[in-house]
């Protein structure tokens, strides 16, 4: 029994539906990828300019020395310089926020978990708020990623210290943590929007807040690349521990895993 235990802990595929297990890593993988490939380029070409799927390789082979490009050079600009770092940016981000996703769903054991469970976007948006209303930044400066990112620390800190009992992190009482959090900090965010006496700076703060990749550069996309990197290889190496942690955490402790320790590890 421990050894069949044993053998589904150390295997990702023994979480998958049946129907799924028929697909082989090696096949599924590089399927997604071609995918991707494909919607990253059919998202270049879209636009108020069409451009040409030909043209969009063209200029991708040529910015990295792979060949010459004949194509318009307006048209390559905005390929290259406008819309693909928009797009890549986009497509890391997805990433990112699909692995946090499957980190949440394993360390809840919940498969409706999302990034956003422990109130972090909702503290992070009351930081940018609380920012803004103290004149301290104005949106697009770096005052204001700043105040979003300590909002979003301190909401995830207070969420720890509520949901911690005796040294434990619990399922159950971490979620509702989080969402009793995540709920006060956008009914704040809410208030002082409303209670805003400058209407243009509260209409540009919620543009913010609603998000986009209009700015996005290649300067950006390398920054999200690198901290998608470190993080993809932090979740690679507790793979088998999320997997224990899916079975429970009885199973997870028989395996010889600190249930708690990895929870709180992987929850930060």
């Amino acid at each position: 029994m421990t050894v069949a235990v044993d053998r589904a802990a150390s295997s990702p595929a023994s979480t998958l539906p049946s129907r799924w297990r028929r697909v082989p890593l090696a096949v599924g993988v590089p399927l997604l990828v071609v995918v991707l490939a494909g919607s990253v380029v059919a998202a270049v070409m879209i636009g108020p300019v069409p451009i040409p799927a030909s043209t969009v390789l063209q200029s991708i082979a040529s910015h990295l020395g792979l060949g010459t490009s004949t194509a318009e050079p307006r048209l390559d600009g905005i390929a290259w310089d406008l819309r693909l770092p928009r797009v890549l940016t986009a497509a890391v981000c997805g990433m990112g926020l699909a692995g946090v996703g499957a980190v949440m769903q394993g360390v809840t054991r919940n498969p409706l978990a999302d990034p956003y469970l422990l109130g972090l976007s909702s503290g992070a948006s009351l930081g940018a708020v609380a920012v803004v209303a103290l004149g301290i930044g104005a949106v697009g400066s770096p005052t204001l990623a700043i105040g979003a990112f300590i909002g979003a620390t301190v909401a995830f800190a207070v969420v720890l210290a509520i949901a911690s009992t005796g040294g434990r992190l619990p399922p159950v009482r971490t979620i509702l943590a989080g969402v009793a959090i995540g709920e006060l900090c956008a009914a704040a965010t809410a208030f002082v929007t409303v209670s805003a006496t400058d209407a243009q700076a509260t209409r540009s703060l919620l543009v913010w807040l609603l998000g986009g990749f209009a700015g996005a550069d290649w300067a950006g996309f390398v920054l999200s690349a690198v901290i998608l990197a470190l993080f993809a290889v932090v979740i690679c190496w507790y793979t088998r521990t999320l997997d224990a942690l899916a079975l429970g955490d009885d199973t997870a402790q028989t395996l010889g895993i600190d249930v708690h320790r990895s929870r709180r590890r992987l929850l930060i």
